[in-house]
């Protein structure tokens, strides 16, 4: 990437890379084959693992919504520790990086609502998510959070994981609209409603946030449910059809440059 435009990288289940003229930001990263505690649990799969940590550049500010093993990946933030300046986490998952030998003033931990002004005119605000938290039996000892990323020529909402709910018309309400919204969308079931959106309502939390451009993240990397591999595409574009906001669906490793029209291409429409 080498335009000054604001430009988003995807990299498959929730890791995506900002670039803009104020800074590089890395979202949830995950360049391992497989997700979870055990090696080999949860199996990328076949032709998402092109890209590694290895081609990567110089990362501003490092991102995480919360301390679950498929956005928060041991042998991914390693290899990316030198590279990292910042890392700004929710409550408690500091202390993960701490571990893997991150020195304190290079993470910043936020509650909910809380920002952190970054040099460069990035700022970052912590907001609300529906979700749980662990790597180990021992749950929700640690925050899980959302994320208004601004700077003065662009605003982005990450949803992170999360269930439906009235917060995110608040967020619209308070800090939309956003040029961009990068929407969990995959990994849903009836087994836990609460935890993880169905793309229909993904499709409404996007029109509450008042998004101009909803780029569907939280799948084609892992199956995590039970659901076909890009059933949630099919369904989103489906409950999208009557509201305002347009869809961007790009590849893997394909940038989408903010403003631009949406990538509309179905390279995601076989069946697996």
């Amino acid at each position: 990437l080498s335009t000054d435009l604001p430009s988003v990288v995807w990299f498959g289940h929730s890791s995506v890379l900002i670039k803009s003229k104020q800074g590089t930001v890395l979202i949830d990263p995950i360049f391992s084959k497989s997700a979870g505690p055990i090696p080999g649990m949860v199996k990328a799969f076949s032709g998402s693992t092109a890209y590694t940590s290895y081609d990567m550049p110089s990362i501003d500010v490092l991102v995480i919504s919360h301390d679950h093993y498929d956005h928060l990946d041991y042998k991914t933030v390693k290899r990316l520790k030198d590279r990292i300046k910042k890392v700004v986490v929710p409550k408690g998952v500091g202390s993960h990086f701490i571990k893997w030998g991150f020195e304190p003033d290079r993470i910043k931990e936020l509650n909910w609502e809380e920002s952190i002004e970054l040099p460069g005119g990035l700022q970052i605000t912590a907001t609300t998510a529906k979700h749980r938290s662990n790597r180990t039996l021992a749950t929700d000892k640690t925050l899980w959070a959302s994320y208004v990323i601004k700077a003065d020529d662009y605003k982005i909402f990450y949803s992170g994981d999360g269930g439906y709910g009235n917060h995110f018309k608040d967020i619209g309400s308070k800090y939309g609209p956003f040029d961009l919204a990068l929407m969990e969308c995959g990994q849903y079931s009836p087994n836990w409603p609460t935890h993880h959106m169905f793309p229909e309502q993904t499709a409404q939390a996007s029109e509450d946030l008042k998004a101009k451009m909803v780029q569907p993240v939280h799948w084609g990397k892992f199956a995590e449910s039970h659901h076909p591999w890009n059933e949630s595409i099919k369904r989103l574009l489906a409950a999208a059809s009557k509201y305002n906001f347009k869809v961007s669906i790009p590849e893997i490793g394909q940038p989408y440059t903010i403003g631009e029209p949406a990538k509309t291409f179905d390279w995601w429409g076989f069946e697996n």
